[in-house]
């Protein structure tokens, strides 16, 4: 177990208030170290001063003094209180730890005495989780930065908290517009906690999330954004948006291990990132009414992929719009290096009026180093357009090693819609 150091029991004076503090207890939270792209969990303990809620409904003006005998009945009065500021802001003064219980039906702000630098940990004080909800409106846990937040499930609402310590949070964002789970927590830690961002709008999971670690972690609703330079370690995605489940935007980092599950409504495993994959898995079982497409990694150029694996398959039924649905498993990816991947993309177009059903499992890869990966791929269509399949295509000036694919699928059935593609001239790459 790792230890923070910290003073022993100690006895100091408050810069704001005069009182004498004195550590009372003792306090735990988790940090991560992370060693060539794996992170690895550290139990620390140190001394702690002790304070108490138990929240009334609403939160209200405070009665209480924050002791274990006459606690505190308002969650804000923690973020409000001068003497935990200066506690938390002073070398060698103990940690601070807040134990919360009672109804938290109301959003929690600091009073602008943060950031605390991890030194100030909130948990439960009886139960397993500090639920923060309130059924007729949304309850955010807003602009709290550098604390430890320990067992915390937001029943509609938002983490915004940057430099901070997320220990098996749950934020579940259900009815604001563009309301993310954990927004703008960059340089935080992670671990065990789940994002579900299913509002309307563009709310994300994990959003602005940079320099950050990520362990055992689940996105359950529109994905991650904007989370450059992070560390993903035995992560979980899953989600139901168009680029759902996405890593967007020029993001540089490390991810090990980590599983994607393309929404059913498509949409991309990861987008724009410039990283390095090990043991990573993006599969999807999709359906589509139009124009749609599903991608394992999208425009991730430049990055180095061991050991992937892409399994997509998209289906429709719809029958009256000229469309095009299109899997790739990899698909602009350029200058990038593949080793030992695999890729499976089937698609297939059971309604009529297609322009085309395309599925290739490496495309666009330009100018790329493969050795000893596995395509297959596989498109039909049944009332007419083209179906084009391809294990690799358009991946120029590719070199390829070891490399074995599916053979070349190319059908043209009658009654598609006007100018429907022709693909009997279009050439794979092996």
């Amino acid at each position: 177990m790792g230890r923070r150091g910290k003073a022993c029991f100690c006895e100091t004076t408050c810069t704001a208030c005069g009182k004498t503090i004195i550590s009372d207890g003792t306090v735990t939270w988790i940090s991560h170290t992370v060693s060539d792209g794996v992170i690895t969990r550290v139990e620390n303990e140190a001394n702690c001063v002790t304070y108490y809620v138990d929240s009334v409904s609403g939160g209200g003006a405070e009665t209480g003094t924050g002791t274990e005998e006459d606690p505190w009945t308002n969650l804000n009065t923690v973020f409000s209180d001068s003497c935990i500021n200066s506690i938390c802001t002073t070398s060698g003064c103990p940690m601070v730890k807040v134990l919360v219980r009672g109804t938290v039906d109301y959003s929690i702000a600091d009073d602008n005495h943060g950031p605390y630098g991890r030194n100030l940990i909130i948990e439960p004080w009886d139960d397993e989780q500090i639920v923060i909800g309130n059924s007729g409106s949304i309850c955010n846990v807003g602009s709290v930065d550098g604390v430890v937040l320990k067992n915390i499930t937001l029943t509609d609402g938002g983490f915004i908290s940057a430099n901070s310590t997320f220990q098996n949070c749950i934020a579940n964002s259900v009815s604001g517009w563009a309301l993310h789970a954990f927004g703008t927590c960059y340089g935080s830690v992670f671990d065990g906690c789940i994002g579900n961002a299913t509002a309307g709008g563009a709310g994300y999971d994990f959003y602005y999330c940079s320099n950050s670690t990520f362990n055992n972690c689940t996105c359950l609703g529109h994905g991650i954004t904007h989370c450059y330079m992070v560390v993903w370690y035995n992560g979980n995605f899953s989600g139901q948006h168009e680029y759902s489940n996405a890593l967007v935007s020029g993001s540089s980092g490390t991810f090990t291990n980590c599983t994607t599950i393309i929404g059913s409504l498509c949409g991309a495993g990861y987008y724009d990132c410039s990283c390095v994959f090990t043991n990573c898995t993006v599969t999807g079982v999709c359906s589509a009414t139009s124009a749609n497409s599903a991608i394992g990694f999208m425009s991730c150029n430049g990055s180095t992929f061991n050991s992937c694996v892409v399994e997509i398959t998209l289906t429709s039924s719809n029958a009256s719009d000229c469309a095009t649905l299109t899997v790739y498993g990899w698909s602009g990816c350029s200058d990038s290096i593949f080793n030992s991947c695999l890729a499976t993309a089937i698609v297939a177009g059971n309604g009529t009026n297609r322009y085309g059903c395309f599925a290739v499992a490496f495309e666009g890869n330009c100018s790329s180093a493969f050795t000893s990966c596995v395509a297959t791929a596989n498109a039909t269509i049944t009332n007419g357009g083209c179906a084009f399949a391809c294990g690799f295509y358009r991946n120029t000036l590719g070199l390829f090693s070891d490399c074995s694919t599916t053979n070349k699928v190319c059908s043209v059935v009658s009654g598609g819609c006007y100018n429907c593609y022709q693909c009997a001239g279009w050439s794979c790459d092996i």
